[in-house]
């Protein structure tokens, strides 16, 4: 109980600080409330198209008096013109009352103001009118929900659905309307004797429209959530369509943060990609924290590869936003919406991008010159760890410089000639022969055309695209084409059809040689010799046993990456087919039952052709291969190996939601959803291998595969060869998911002040066994919002939008590797008769991850929403979250994954954006986005068995009471006198091998504030753009050298150049020795040397990632053309960078807890032509 009370008290405490700025900010409001009424001077009034309650707020500025109504009696759409002019305040309140049908009572200075009361002329005056509102954007127009139609001296009111058509049951006939939007000016049309209007409203001057949201599941007006939403609109996407929509993303979003990823320890370390995370996601395993992408409303195979074809990104944030997707909603949910076609003329758009990316630079990598390693290398064999022996009749090879060293231990060299070949070999470097034979600009084309248009009842947008790249590495290509149709039918007035088709095509060469195996070579390894033969590299395999073995028959064991790139033919081809058919059925007013069915195939196959003469080839082939009478006897068919594969990806999904919406006596505003939503993911494919194989025969021969199997065999050094089991290579799978769900979303707005919101959702999947208890997941989301500015005692001049935010809510999350059932899998070897069973564990016992977040925000607009300000704070409690965890070995399961954690992760985000400069020949536009993230583990049932050895190292990532991301380091003390590395003990003391109180925590890695900042400039027919992206508060590994004198690489850090080498050493440098004696060879030693606090580094840096130019056609001159417009760009990204650290380091191209280097990213200029016919 009394931690129950402590919790409370905190949670009190931490809310307590937002209440106190709330009060603050009402004070501050009261405090600026008009004072008394002067006397009835003739004042200078000019009020146009402003809307009522801002109206009345100007006159109260002006007369210095206090209007009272109620929110029902001046409608926020409305708007008011008084003429300019000089006029006592009796004269203003009489002009309102004729024009606008308002009836005032004056006390002294405070006016009451209520509507005339108007009366249907009759009863058969009543009629419905019905029409079309659309909004301009440019030169298209665009339908959205949530424009006002109401009547003008009546309370009969209504708004526009999805695609802007509304109904309006009108009390007077003829009569006037008023069609009203935030951001558009309002428009006054005589109804007369029409049945049906069509209206397009105008962009209000000198403003930032109001952003209309797309959950994936329905559309808003944003006025109508009360949900953290972030969106990206098609002006922007179009500006910036060259990219892809990662760079798209990338500091657009407030608390979207990207780094590049790795997974798992020291042994097997690897790249992931990029990580993408939400608000830090919510899940402890960093390849679980990425947001869901939906593309028109689903989770589809293949996300769209060309941004001219994106119309809107909306990013869900907290649960209200999010909560409508359940259990795939905990990490934020990417909702993208592609274009449609417009009613009108036949648009036709072409884009054309080229682009080109400069060389890597290997030299940025930090690796040893040749002359060091020559150095390094002499000192070894000093030390006695080269020795002939250790290498003579065996497999295990090494470099040229450990050739030479091995010969002048032998006296195969007097040290005379050492020294002439060392120096030789010393002056060698392979970087140009890297840059002129492996390397080369990258160049990619796309080309983008699309044909767009409509008339009654029918809108279509056809779009294709093909794209053109080729890598920074030979070999490395692809091309891509794809095509969409999509189409809206208006059957009837109440009856409408969607059908899209999307497909894909892709045609891809990928080369064998990775910038690892390039940045692996020793720096001396030449890739060729003058006459352009090959060179090989021996480091893998003994150059002398290879020679002997070669006389015998086998294959050479040398590697040459040049080789190996030139020789490849690794083709992979893919085909994406995406359907999707939507139905609306209009019921009555306001409500719509949707049914919509999407269907997406995704088809990859591959054909690897492996050369003969490749390395891994050869490799393989001499690995199965025994002496017989002394003779190489190639047990697998010598050639060509063919390796092919296919998988599939059928995902399909049915949704069908009743939707409602409708507003009440101008006040109001009522949306509902309830549905039901059916999917299957069903994957299969399978995998050969043939040998001997023959392209152009299409031949290949057969494997006898029962003598394989069986074992036995020898190879030339009489180890053992291992057993060949061709059920690894020629296999099938398949696997089925399915999941149901059934949602309900609530949105209701009073008096365009007050909005509810509230989701639930239950989520089902055969992921979760039979059990219903684990089986379902209820999720929910509740949130409340409160527009201040609309209140009538908000008189603050310029203040057009303050609105609060609050927000409560679950969401889910689920590993789709992961199963509370027992699963076995049968694997049937035909050639022996037998099978064998592999079982994955179980725990039935497994939930749903969860998390509950809340979320508090404020919206502010000034200026008519010309600048416009979001602020908000977040606390997600993440619980169940899932874990590996280490078994007893007798139960016969190593590990098992279970619901092992909680966590929790707090934030706040800033966005502000405005039209800082609006004038007719000049204006500038600046976004600036700020986030703030930090989680916390709070609790965690994982292992940590070695903590001195394991958290240093990443081998224990998730420590209870530290954030996800910690790095942990040992506390560096410097050298010994014998260059052995030293940290601090339990009593402060300088100790060799570290224990429990040698660790520290250095920082975390992933930043924790993060943001954009973009400016755009655009004078006439010009504009420029500036985009920078930063990273603060994080820390990163540099990597060290281990010193260790067997690790025998030809390629180690420069810093090996600064070793310890003699006493008094430890004074200047931080690297240790070689070790030399017996005494230095202790557990611990390397781990020091690579993961002490002396290789922490900050990974703070401001990076320039983004420049425009660009330069329109002007209008005058292509008036008389056939062109609407034509535009010119050129870009360039990845311009400069400020890192914080002292090493020239990029940040992101740094392994942050191992500290391996990769190559930065390069730069990227690009050329863009755009066409509007």
């Amino acid at each position: 109980m009394k931690c129950q009370n402590r919790r409370l008290s905190t949670r009190i405490t931490q809310w307590g600080k937002y209440a106190h700025a709330l009060t603050l900010l009402l004070l501050i409001i009261c405090l600026s409330l008009p004072g008394k009424v002067t006397a009835q001077d003739k004042k200078a009034v000019h009020i146009s198209n402003l809307q009522a309650d801002k109206a009345f707020q100007e006159l109260s500025t002006i007369y210095k008096a206090r209007f009272y109504y109620s929110g029902s009696t001046v409608n926020t759409t409305e708007t008011i013109t008084i003429p300019a002019g000089k006029m006592t305040l009796d004269e203003v309140l009489q002009y309102l009352a004729d024009q606008y049908a308002f009836a005032f009572k004056k006390n002294n200075n405070m006016i009451s103001v209520s509507k005339k009361v108007v009366a249907p002329s009759s009863a058969s005056a009543e009629k419905i009118i019905k029409g079309r509102v659309g909004l301009f954007d440019g030169n298209d127009v665009m339908y959205v929900p949530g424009v006002t139609i109401r009547e003008h001296g009546s309370t009969a009111v209504t708004v526009t659905d999805d695609r802007g058509y509304f109904t309006l049951q009108l009390h007077n006939a003829p009569t006037t309307i008023l069609l009203s939007y935030i951001g558009y000016e309002t428009t006054q049309l005589e109804t007369n004797n029409r049945s049906q209007i069509n209206v397009t409203l105008k962009q209000a001057a000198r403003s930032i429209q109001e952003v209309v949201v797309s959950t994936g599941y329905q559309t808003l007006a944003k006025k109508n959530t009360t949900g953290a939403i972030a969106s990206i609109t098609e002006k922007e996407i179009e500006r910036r369509s060259s990219q892809s929509l990662t760079g798209v993303l990338e500091g657009a979003i407030p608390g979207l943060t990207m780094a590049n990823g790795f997974s798992g320890t020291v042994a097997n370390r690897s790249s992931t990609g990029l990580s993408i995370q939400v608000r830090g996601g919510s899940a402890l395993q960093s390849d679980r924290t990425a947001p869901l992408i939906i593309v028109d409303g689903f989770q589809v195979a293949q996300l769209p590869q060309n941004m001219n074809d994106i119309a809107t990104i909306d990013v869900l944030k907290d649960a209200a936003a999010a909560a409508i997707w359940g259990a795939s909603a905990s990490n934020g949910v990417i909702v993208i919406t592609t274009k449609r076609g417009k009613e009108g003329k036949l648009k036709i758009s072409y884009a054309a991008n080229t682009y080109f990316t400069e060389k890597p630079d290997y030299a940025k990598l930090g690796r040893a010159s040749s002359a060091t390693m020559v150095d390094y290398d002499k000192e070894l064999l000093d030390k006695e760890y080269i020795f002939p022996e250790r290498w003579e009749g065996s497999k295990y090879g090494y470099t040229p410089s450990y050739d030479l060293l091995i010969k002048l231990n032998k006296g195969l060299l007097t040290p005379s000639e050492y020294a002439a070949k060392s120096d030789s070999l010393g002056r060698l470097s392979n970087l140009q022969q890297i840059n002129d034979l492996l390397l080369q600009t990258g160049v990619r084309n796309n080309h983008y055309l699309s044909l767009s248009g409509g008339g009654k009842g029918y809108r279509f947008l056809v779009s294709g695209a093909y794209d053109y790249n080729r890598n920074t590495i030979i070999g490395n290509k692809s091309n891509n084409a794809q095509l969409n149709t999509r189409s809206d039918f208006e059957l009837s007035p109440t009856v409408r059809i969607s059908a899209d088709i999307n497909t894909v095509f892709s045609d891809s060469y990928t080369s064998p040689v990775s910038a690892s195996n390039i940045s692996n070579l020793a720096p001396y390894q030449m890739l060729v010799d003058n006459k352009g033969n090959y060179l090989y590299d021996y480091t893998d395999f003994n150059a002398i046993s290879n020679d002997s073995m070669m006389k015998k028959g086998y294959y050479n064991f040398g590697k040459n990456i040049l080789q190996d790139a030139r020789l490849a033919s690794n083709n992979s081809k893919s085909m994406e087919l995406r359907t999707r058919l939507v139905a609306d059925w209009k019921i009555v007013k306001g409500l719509t039952l949707n049914g919509t069915f999407m269907y997406d195939k995704m088809k990859t196959s591959v054909k690897n052709i492996q050369d003969t003469g490749m390395t891994a080839t050869r490799t393989h082939l001499n690995q199965y291969a025994n002496l017989v009478n002394n003779a190489a006897n190639f047990n697998l068919p010598k050639g060509n190996i063919l390796n092919t594969s296919e998988s599939n990806a059928i995902n399909w999904a049915f949704r069908t939601q009743l939707n409602y919406t409708n507003t009440f006596n101008k006040k109001h505003f009522v949306n509902v959803l309830a549905g039901l939503e059916l999917k299957k993911f069903v994957t299969d494919g399978y995998n050969t291998r043939r040998y001997g194989y023959n392209d152009q025969l299409l031949s290949w021969m057969g494997v006898d595969e029962k003598t394989l199997l069986k074992g036995g065999l020898r190879w030339w050094d009489n180890s053992t060869i291992p057993i060949y089991d061709a059920t690894n290579y020629n296999n099938f799978n398949y696997n089925d998911t399915r999941h149901a769900s059934y949602y309900s979303t609530l949105a209701y707005t009073y008096d365009g002040k007050y909005t509810f919101t509230g989701s639930y959702r239950i989520d089902q999947s055969n992921l979760f066994g039979t059990d219903p208890k684990y089986r379902s997941s209820p999720l929910w989301s509740i949130g409340g919002s409160w527009d201040i500015a609309q209140e009538s005692f908000m008189t603050i001049k310029n203040i057009s939008l303050l609105k609060l935010r609050a927000t409560v809510g679950l969401t889910g999350n689920f590993d789709k590797t992961t199963t509370p059932v027992l699963v076995a899998t049968q694997r049937q070897q035909a050639n022996l008769n037998d099978f064998a069973l592999r079982m994955n564990y179980y725990n039935p016992k497994l939930r749903w991850e969860r998390t509950r977040t809340v979320n508090l925000g404020v919206d502010v607009g000034m200026y008519n929403n010309r600048l416009q300000v979001t602020i908000d704070a977040y606390n997600k409690y993440g619980y169940d979250l899932f874990g590996s965890s280490v078994l007893d070995p007798t139960v016969g399961v190593a590990s098992l994954k279970i619901n092992a954690a909680s966590m929790r992760n707090k934030g706040i985000e800033f966005n502000i954006q405005g039209n800082i400069i609006e004038q007719s020949n000049f204006r500038w536009n600046s976004r600036l986005n700020f986030a703030y993230n930090k989680n916390i583990v709070l609790e965690s049932k994982l292992p940590d068995s070695n903590p001195a050895s394991n958290r240093p190292s990443g081998t224990t990532p998730y420590v209870q009471g530290y954030g996800r991301e910690t790095l942990w380091s040992y506390r560096w003390a410097g050298l010994d006198e014998k260059g052995n590395p030293l940290v601090y003990g339990d009593k402060d003391e300088k100790i060799k091998v570290p224990v429990m109180s040698s660790l520290m925590v250095s920082g975390v890695y992933r930043a924790p504030y993060v943001g954009g900042f973009t400016n755009v400039f655009t004078y006439r027919d010009f504009f420029a753009s500036v985009f920078a992206t930063y990273n603060f508060g994080n820390v990163m590994r540099r990597e060290m050298p281990n010193m260790d004198g067997y690790a025998g690489a030809g390629n180690l850090n420069y810093q090996i150049a600064n070793r310890w080498r003699k006493p008094g050493d430890e004074l200047t440098t931080d690297i240790p020795s070689i070790q030399g004696t017996d005494d230095m060879m202790y557990d611990g030693r390397t781990r020091v040397a690579l993961y002490s606090s002396n290789s922490v580094m900050p990974g703070d840096f401001i990076r320039l990632k983004e420049i425009q130019l660009g330069y329109s056609l002007p209008a005058t001159l292509l008036r008389k053309s056939a062109f609407k417009g034509v535009h010119f760009i050129a870009q360039m990204n990845n311009v400069a960078l400020w890192a914080k650290n002292k090493y020239g380091l990029d940040p992101e191209a740094i392994d942050p807890v191992l500290g391996a280097y990769s190559l930065p990213s390069p730069k990227i200029t690009t050329f863009t032509v755009r066409v509007e016919l």
